[in-house]
């Protein structure tokens, strides 16, 4: 059995034996979470259920459906399971948790968007203001000391960090390894063919704050932050089921229309792959806490 000593000035743990409390959160908290978890249920649902309300592309409006699939059918019970879980005292599904909501809002910004203001622009606006609100008062409420020292076991936390670079920095290649050019050559306009969007909401968003921060969060596993705890622990849960998120949505795209370049059904195996991996990784991550 393992506690933690803190210093101030390093925020970083020493290893000493005492006993590990579980987590606490204030009301607004689980309230919060609950609105974004029933705002994020219903605009999914409604955005596959009734596909005629989306005014993109076919290929996109397939990709919008299939991502709405995953967040209303995995996504928020996920969520759900995991506030249930943190009441209850089991400290590790804190970071399932802060993972699924990083992953509802960052599919959120992805519906509005990946698709021409439609008549759920309202709800999914509703619905991203929620996701913000729960996940930063989830962040913020956090005995992050407590939750530090509930992980004190994992001695090793530079693998979990390494994997969490590599992905961001795969990522940002994938992504650049289409930009640069496309700006060099003034050919942008081709990125964006069949698509029926201004912008890729991927290049946007991924490049402009979701990599960074996970980025980020990797160098804070590794020095140990007690920050880094949860922001670690959340993007490992988030790219777990990004990875499935995208293969499903890449195959109802190219279902939607197979003639399109936009969605290709030849990343829904890799994709499923990468879910699987990450799965694993998060689970080791998970185990390695103290059960004390």
């Amino acid at each position: 059995m393992t506690n933690v000593v803190f210093h101030a000035e390093s925020l970083r743990p020493e290893y000493a034996p005492g006993p590990v409390e579980a987590i606490a959160l204030p009301r607004v908290t689980y309230r919060l979470s609950i609105a974004f978890a029933v705002s994020a249920f219903v605009s999914a649902v409604l955005t596959y259920v009734f596909g005629g309300l989306l005014w993109a592309t076919p290929v996109m409006n397939g990709s919008c459906r299939g991502t709405a699939l995953v967040m209303f059918a995995i996504a928020v019970p996920a969520m759900a399971a995991a506030m249930w879980a943190t009441a209850r005292g089991l400290v590790p599904a804190v970071v399932v948790w802060f993972g699924m909501a990083l992953h509802l809002t960052y599919n959120t910004v992805l519906m509005l968007l990946g698709e021409p203001m439609n008549r759920l622009f309202l709800l999914y606006e509703v619905s991203l203001a929620l996701g913000i609100a729960a996940s930063v008062s989830l962040f913020v409420s956090v005995d992050h000391r407590t939750l530090a020292r509930h992980f004190s076991a994992v001695r090793s936390a530079r693998p979990f960090a390494v994997y969490l670079w590599v992905v961001a920095g795969l990522n940002a290649l994938v992504w650049l390894r289409r930009i640069v050019p496309a700006v060099i050559d003034d050919t942008v306009p081709e990125l964006l063919d069949g698509t029926g969007i201004s912008v890729v909401p991927t290049y946007l968003s991924d490049l402009a704050f979701w990599l960074p921060l996970v980025a980020l969060s990797a160098w804070w596993l590794w020095r140990r932050r007690l920050h880094g705890y949860l922001l670690a622990g959340g993007a490992l849960a988030f790219w777990a089921l990004e990875g499935l998120t995208v293969a499903v949505d890449q195959w109802f795209g190219h279902r939607a229309d197979p003639s399109s370049d936009v969605a290709s059904g030849g990343v829904v195996i890799p994709f499923a792959l990468l879910s699987m991996i990450g799965s694993i990784v998060l689970w080791r991550f998970l185990r390695q806490h103290d059960e004390s």
